[in-house]
């Protein structure tokens, strides 16, 4: 039977600081890890790095990552492993792991790949009259996440709708906004324009892609044809700048002397070229 033995009083400062150190803090003792960035963010197909840390003092530790895409370590040194994933193409979790004195952590981090969405389509918005009511039609192709997309609908600087897709899914996807409007005179000129707001902060990117914007054209008067120039023609040997007529599809020809009110009749004839 063994017997218990009682150090002297000189050594046990020695022994506290052993205990203390580097060898009783890893040895068989939990520690912290983590990685830097916390989320990683990387576009389809792209690269990133991330710095795995660990409070770890023993010199032998080291660590690394499991996943699915390509991937290298940069370096490696104890408590701090910078690693690399190249050509990313599968999204699901990397699970990153450090070992340190017999003991080995592990932590899953989070993995978005993004695509910078397509610009945007605005449909065509016709000549309007004033009062008249028009649905916008705007559509966003190959964005994603999609739940982190952002679609806005403006008109000048003002923002007539903007919708959000949370609860979308991760991949890539077509979406489509509408927003009714009813035009006003004052709205004759003003741009209008859909922008398509991939947000991906504060671990990524915040991207923004533009449509070509549609210019309102809007009459006062809804009695009043809107004039719109459509051809060049020749008038008992008069050349004329003729222009059709919206709300009555006529056609309205001028020249400096020369007023012409042609009803279809006579739009068929000047569609032939010259009238003798």
């Amino acid at each position: 039977m063994g017997s218990w033995r009682v150090l002297p009083a000189w050594a046990l400062p020695g022994l506290l600081l052993l205990l203390s150190g580097p060898w009783g803090s890893s040895l068989g003792s939990s520690f912290e890890l983590w990685t830097e960035p916390e989320v990683l963010v990387v576009e389809h197909g792209g690269s990133l790095r991330l710095t795995l840390r660990a409070t770890c003092n023993d010199s032998a530790g080291s660590g690394g990552m499991e996943t699915a895409n390509s991937k290298r370590v940069v370096s490696d040194r104890p408590g701090e492993v910078e690693l690399e994933l190249f050509n990313v193409t599968e999204g699901r979790p990397v699970q990153v792991y450090y070992t340190c004195g017999g003991r080995r952590e592990r932590r899953d981090v989070r993995l978005v790949i993004y695509h910078v969405p397509e610009r945007p389509e605005l449909a065509e918005v016709p000549p309007l009259a004033a009062g008249q009511p028009w649905e916008l039609l705007c559509a966003v192709a190959g964005a994603a996440p999609v739940r982190n997309l952002t679609v806005r609908l403006r008109r000048g600087r003002r923002v007539l709708s903007a919708r959000s897709f949370e609860g979308a899914g991760a991949g890539p996807g077509r979406v489509r906004v509408s927003h009714g409007l009813t035009a006003a005179a004052q709205d004759d000129g003003q741009n209008v324009t859909c922008e398509a707001q991939l947000d991906l902060s504060p671990f990524g990117p915040n991207i923004s892609v533009t449509s070509e914007p549609r210019t309102l054209r809007v009459r006062a008067d809804p009695s009043s044809p809107l004039l719109v120039p459509v051809l060049v023609a020749v008038l008992g040997g008069v050349s004329v700048l003729c222009v059709l007529g919206v709300s009555y599809g006529i056609y309205h020809c001028k020249t400096k002397k020369q007023e012409y009110r042609l009803r279809k009749l006579q739009r068929r004839r000047l569609e032939g070229g010259t009238r003798r």
